[in-house]
């Protein structure tokens, strides 16, 4: 299967981004993200736990985990070679690197944790990204969202803002709503949902 045009313009993003990433003045904002994440989830990982992340970057939150968690296995799937390049800079038995595209990840295993971290909004298709999430987790396995969305005045701006501070002008936010009636259409319950600074918003959808 080929690369969707948004895949490609992530690809020409997240490839620049790599080589700055730990420098960028955006990278305390990212780490707060991490480690709230991290503190709100640090219950569902337990020993054994299998984890992925989708939308990894340079690892960073792999490693939080990794460090801070009993869990087994992270692989952390992105789709920039760039940034899985960056990743691998850090070794750890713990983690595996995987560069590729959620559309296309290859179902040879399932999952208690998926997490996606500011990175639904890049995919090119929703309902399929959801439907391929939904048969990567075990029964009772658990996504976690978080990412901007939008809605009401505010949250409007603020993505309309974030498309220009990112560059990102092709990319789409759904409201909540929209959020949820996908999910739920595909099989998961919502266990949790948050609003978070920074106008970002934090859901745990159970399958």
């Amino acid at each position: 299967m080929g690369l969707t045009t948004r895949e490609e313009e992530s690809i020409k993003e997240f490839d620049q981004w790599a080589h700055n990433f730990e420098k960028s003045i955006k990278l305390p904002y990212f780490n707060y993200t991490y480690r709230k994440v991290f503190s709100l989830t640090r219950d569902y990982i337990k020993k054994g736990s299998n984890i992925l992340d989708i939308g990894c970057g340079t690892g960073k939150f792999e490693h939080l985990l990794a460090e801070n968690s009993p869990l087994d296995k992270i692989i952390g799937l992105d789709i920039s070679g760039e940034m899985i390049k960056k990743a691998k800079g850090r070794p750890n038995q713990k983690i595996e690197f995987i560069e590729g595209s959620i559309a296309s990840y290859e179902l040879d295993q399932t999952y208690d944790l998926v997490y996606s971290l500011q990175a639904f909004h890049h995919f090119p298709d929703y309902e399929n990204t959801v439907q391929i999430i939904y048969q990567l987790l075990n029964n009772g396995g658990k996504f976690i969202f978080l990412d901007h969305v939008n809605g009401m005045f505010t949250r409007k701006i603020a993505c309309a803002l974030l498309k220009i501070i990112f560059s990102e002008p092709e990319v789409e936010y759904y409201t909540i709503k929209q959020l949820i009636n996908l999910f739920e259409k595909t099989g998961f319950k919502v266990k949790s949902q948050t609003s978070l600074p920074l106008f970002l918003y934090y859901m745990v959808f159970e399958k």
